[in-house]
């Protein structure tokens, strides 16, 4: 189990950052699940992450679900590997599979 909390915003203010703090838990060897809050009293924004991890360690992908600023449901498509590249590859090959497929 991992929690975590920001230290600095990642965006600034103005440009709609803030503070959060979050869970994740590893199932398996395979799945990380978790939620995220902010920290800060005037923003409402918390969500939930599901990753699958790469079975040699290469990258996790998943997706993310969360309450917007504007009370919106979203949700994204997520990944982290070893390089911006190669996380970025991953995004691609999720969209890619999933191309056309209605938004939830």
């Amino acid at each position: 189990m991992t929690l975590d909390s920001t230290l600095t915003h990642g965006l600034g203010t103005d440009e709609g950052g803030y503070h959060w703090s979050g869970e994740l838990r590893l199932w398996d060897n395979e799945i990380l699940m978790g939620w995220y809050a902010a920290t800060e009293g005037s923003i409402r924004s918390k969500g939930t992450m599901y990753f699958v991890l790469h079975p040699h360690g290469l990258n996790m992908k998943g997706r993310w679900v969360g309450l917007g600023y504007d009370d919106k449901i979203m949700t994204g498509w997520g990944s982290m590997a070893r390089t911006p590249d190669d996380a970025e590859a991953v995004i691609a090959q999720l969209n890619r599979e999933h191309e056309g497929t209605p938004a939830p």
